[in-house]
């Protein structure tokens, strides 16, 4: 049953106000009194608790004046306590319930809280009181923030209250916090929801004598025991810490601590402008790509530990991020780095990004694509996890299948992963070794480089490759040019096709030959044996055994 109390008045009161001479007594005393109020600030505390209850200002009316402005915003109001004492001077809820008055959404409810109130006189003017909300001690709160599948949240229906009052409320003392309290959160187009247990939240004014309106207020906010669901994926066992001081258009935060399953997150900065934010913000984060990976639908699976440490600044949607990520190994859809380091800068809006900077590990494999000690550096741009890169590649080594490279350099090269395919190109290629199973290279050099990898399969192109020397088992080429040629591996065998070839010199067991061409040349190897057929084999001199030939052909 609600309860509407009054502290209790003398009978003589009573009876003063039960008369028509009371009346015009009252009437009196209230100008008295806010004169009272004006010129003796001391006694301010006394004024106002005389002027509120010995003058009619009850529960009653007070209850009926709060419900009807909270209906005038949108606002359903009931409560099981709603008492206001005097001494001290103060507003007392229990079990209160705010909800949409159309609809009928959850807004707020609150199982107890004390409002601490103070009485700063009456405008001779405009007639109208000022009161001061001193403290607000809220303990169990339940706050709703819900969104709909358009983006409508439960708070659309309220309005802000533009009507003239005989009340101005004042905030700027006030001493706010809040214990033992829950939020709930829910997006149903992003199918995100959130649930924050164990919240608390401390506000207190700053001391330094500002202006109402540039007063600070010192926050803490803390909550534990926190879910957050994504889909039908959830993180649980989430807590959050936060410290800072703000006034009404900014905000400095010396500390801003989320940890969870996934990582630990730490910020500190600054926000300008609440309307069009403009942030400034130091970001220190370490998270656990296995478990994030687990959990939320990232679509590909990581493995490993990834560090940042940067800044991110912005203003709005756009925004910008220095800093530098590190991790001592990551593996994601068949992608793997060891010790990777990346300084970079990010640009971007929403989903939208843009980087420059240079990333160098000590190795980086894909499915079987093997690079030692890469560094790259360029350009990177993207949306979400699709991206393009354009830059330089320098490594140690490579390999692919049975091939495999040293000293390798790509100029002018660009690569690009969309829908889980890896494309790459190069306009310049370079490599101080080349080994084919048995088969060696030295300086050798390439132009329009392309690779695809998708479905478990490598393919690479060249429009020419040029070679200083060409060795193996029996065999030597010098001065070697391969044109139009691809390159295929596919479950460990790789085939090459050459379109055409040329040597200036060759020993083949002992048999020296010069000037030698050739048409269309087709080599398999799978690691145990190799397959070569040449067809259109010219050689200009043949030396073997003592015995020299000239112009040679031959065919398969």
């Amino acid at each position: 049953m609600p309860e509407n109390e009054i502290e209790p008045t003398s009978e003589s009161e009573n009876r003063e106000a039960a008369s028509p001479l009371g009346t015009r007594s009252r009437l009196r005393k209230r100008l008295l009194a806010a004169s009272a109020v004006l010129g003796i600030g001391l006694i301010m505390l006394s004024v106002a608790g005389v002027f509120l209850y010995r003058f009619g200002v009850t529960d009653a009316y007070i209850r009926s004046a709060f419900t009807a402005k909270l209906d005038y915003m949108g606002m359903a109001f009931d409560a099981e306590v709603f008492r206001v004492r005097a001494s001290p001077f103060e507003l007392e809820l229990k079990n209160a319930a705010f909800n949409d008055r159309i609809t009928g959404a959850k807004i707020f409810f609150i199982r107890d809280a004390r409002i601490g109130l103070g009485y700063r006189g009456i405008n001779p003017l405009t007639l109208v009181s000022d009161i001061e909300i001193t403290s607000a001690d809220i303990h169990g709160a339940e706050i709703w923030v819900d969104f709909d599948e358009n983006g409508r949240s439960n708070f659309a229906n309220l309005r802000e209250d533009d009507r003239g009052s005989y009340y101005n409320f004042i905030y700027d003392s006030v001493q706010f916090a809040m214990a033992d309290s829950v939020i709930y959160f829910g997006d149903q187009a992003r199918s995100i929801s959130a649930k924050g247990r164990d919240l608390r939240l401390d506000l207190k004014p700053d001391a330094s004598g500002a202006a109402p309106e540039d007063k600070r207020y010192k926050i803490d906010i803390a909550a534990a025991n926190t879910t957050f669901s994504y889909a039908e994926n959830k993180v649980e066992d989430i807590t959050f810490r936060a410290a800072a001081l703000a006034g009404l258009k900014d905000a400095e935060i010396s500390d801003l601590t989320i940890e969870s399953p996934i990582g630990v997150s730490r910020l500190k900065g600054r926000v300008d402008d609440y309307a069009n934010p403009k942030y400034d913000i130091d970001i220190e984060s370490t998270v656990d790509l296995t478990q994030s990976s687990n959990i939320l639908p990232l679509g590909t699976p990581l493995r490993g530990i990834g560090n940042f440490h940067g800044k991110l600044t912005g203003e709005g949607e756009a925004y910008k991020i220095v800093g530098e990520v590190d991790s001592e190994s990551i593996m994601a859809a068949g992608v793997y780095l060891k010790a990777m380091n990346v300084g970079a800068t990010v640009q971007g809006t929403n989903a939208d990004y843009e980087a420059n900077g240079k990333a160098i590990a000590e190795m980086l494999t894909f499915g079987d694509f093997r690079i030692d000690f890469p560094r790259l550096v360029g350009n990177v741009r993207g949306t979400g996890t699709d991206f393009r890169w354009l830059g330089e590649l320098n490594a140690a080594a490579a390999r692919m299948g049975n091939i495999s490279l040293g000293e390798l350099f790509l100029a002018d090269a660009a690569a690009e992963y969309r829908d889980n395919e890896l494309s790459a190109s190069a306009k310049t290629f370079s490599a101080k070794k080349v080994a084919l199973s048995d088969s060696g290279s030295g300086d050798l050099s390439a132009s329009n480089i392309k690779l695809k990898q998708a479905g478990g399969e490598i393919q690479l192109s060249a429009g020419e490759i040029n070679s200083k020397s060409l060795r193996g088992e029996g065999y030597a080429f010098d001065g070697t040019s391969l044109n139009n040629v691809r390159a295929r591996n596919h479950d460990s065998v790789t085939t090459v096709e050459i379109e055409s070839a040329r040597a200036a010199k060759a020993d083949l067991q002992g048999s020296k030959l010069e000037n030698i061409t050739a048409g269309k040349t087709t080599v398999k190897s799978n690691g145990n044996a190799n397959e070569a057929v040449i067809n259109g084999l010219r050689a200009a001199r043949l030396e073997s055994n003592g015995m020299t030939v000239t112009d040679i052909e031959a065919d398969p």
